[in-house]
């Protein structure tokens, strides 16, 4: 069982992959889990896929892409042998901050100007109507 990450000294940068080796036999369930800066990958036991065979070494990969500077951990459960978890830092790089932020669409004077004349005119039709029918 082991746990690789690449690249091995990663910064707020670069696109970071996990690459973990564990037993396997083609009936287990994959689960991938982010909790703060903790990754977890496990293995479990499937009861739709029977288990043939011994298991045979096995390599699986997750693209976690850019991470922000700081410490994480990646845990990789399996059905075989446990749990091992591995530490790692991530330096801060020279791109910007990764930043989450939603894009709210501006208008500029001009859109503003264009929205409230819309507005007032839809205003101003719907005033007219409900005259004509009042009367």
């Amino acid at each position: 069982m082991s746990i690789e990450i690449t690249p091995q000294n990663p910064s707020s940068d670069d696109t970071i992959v996990f690459v973990f080796g564990y037993p396997e036999n083609n009936c287990s369930i994959i689960s991938k889990t982010v909790v703060g800066s903790d990754f977890y990958y496990v293995q479990a036991p499937s009861a739709d896929k029977p288990c043939l065979g011994s298991p045979v070494p096995y390599t699986a990969s997750w693209n976690v892409g850019r991470l922000e500077a700081g410490n994480f951990q990646v845990t990789l459960t399996d059905k075989y042998n446990g749990s091992q978890t591995q530490s790692f830092s991530v330096a801060q790089g020279i791109l910007p901050p990764l930043v989450s932020t939603p894009v709210i669409p501006t208008f500029g004077v001009s859109g503003a100007t264009i929205m409230i004349v819309g507005l007032a005119w839809i205003a101003h039709k719907m005033l007219k109507k409900s005259r004509k029918t009042t009367v």
